[in-house]
């Protein structure tokens, strides 16, 4: 976990000194909304798939991530190592998981 942050409506400025972890949280909500593409041959070592695959637990590739959109409340639960299907997004009020439907991204993408 790199934190609990917490964003206000409209636009969001991350400041801090070097190392202060401005970079890792961009790297982390860009992954969680869009996946990390895995690298192939030798630009895989350097890829972002190899630099943030834990080395302790590389079983437990995975992040969450809470949003609100119009006012509801979704919980986003991103696995790593699956190739496709990896991202699961839930109510949060009910737990149940919501189907990714063209109906329910226009709901949310208006």
């Amino acid at each position: 976990m790199i934190g609990d942050w917490v964003f206000s409506e409209g636009i969001n400025v991350i400041t801090g000194p070097n190392e202060a972890g401005k970079s890792t949280l961009f790297g982390f909500l860009r992954s969680m909304l869009f996946g990390i593409e895995r690298g192939r041959g030798r630009s895989a070592k350097g890829s972002a798939y190899a630099k943030y695959k834990p080395w302790e637990a590389p079983g437990a590739y995975q992040g969450t991530l809470s949003v609100e959109i119009g006012g509801k409340q979704y919980l986003l639960e991103r696995n790593f190592l699956q190739t496709e299907g990896g991202l699961i997004v839930y109510d949060a009020e009910t737990g149940r998981q919501v189907p990714l439907t063209g109906e329910f991204l226009e709901t949310v993408a208006p």
